[in-house]
């Protein structure tokens, strides 16, 4: 997934009281295999809590409020930019961002804000007939209610090689954010996967 606005099949942006697609068939799975709401389990999953370089001269702390290793069901919203995608913009978790100037993150933050924390899954394949790519993201999500690449809590793919129904997604990734950089607000862990 790229930077750009996160939107519906239709055009229009993915809001955080995401709507429930009935019916719906993803291009990349096989007929009738396309789960309308699935299950994902994170478990594992460290906050990134302490000051860390994020750039330049800037550091960064993330403070988490809400349980962040916890079961989630995300329905299906339809197609983002080239995937099929479920996705719940606002799962009840905050995450606060301040950065600051001074290497141990004392004084004060030149940003301080609050964000809600979503969930996006994804499944595509880069050649049709090909492989079957996943990938789950999760935490921070722009006032333009997509989800970035950056101030997440997990971000994992697993790649299913050959055809994949969608209706039997991997039954596990790993967190790809192993230890806290300066754009991690999480590490290590897993995302389960089932259907519900």
């Amino acid at each position: 997934m790229d930077r750009h606005l996160a939107k519906y099949s239709d055009g229009h942006l993915l809001k955080k009281t995401t709507r429930l697609v009935k019916h719906w068939q993803c291009g990349w799975c096989n007929a009738n295999a396309t789960p309308q709401s699935l299950q994902v389990v994170f478990s594992g999953i460290t906050a990134c809590t302490s000051c860390v370089a994020r750039g330049g001269s800037e550091y960064v702390k993330y403070t988490v409020t809400g349980t962040i290793n916890d079961t989630f069901v995300v329905p299906a919203v339809g197609m983002l930019i080239l995937s099929c995608a479920w996705a719940d913009m606002d799962v009840g978790l905050t995450i606060n961002r301040k950065i600051y100037t001074t290497s141990d993150c004392s004084g004060t933050p030149t940003d301080d804000d609050d964000f809600d924390a979503g969930i996006i899954i994804t499944v595509n394949q880069i050649i049709p007939g090909g492989d079957t790519y996943w990938e789950v993201r999760y935490g921070i999500t722009d006032p333009y209610f997509t989800l970035a690449l950056d101030d997440l809590l997990f971000t994992g793919g697993y790649q299913f090689t050959g055809d994949n129904d969608c209706d039997m997604p991997p039954s596990a990734i790993s967190n790809d954010q192993t230890s806290c950089g300066g754009y991690d607000a999480g590490e290590d862990g897993t995302a389960t996967l089932s259907l519900v």
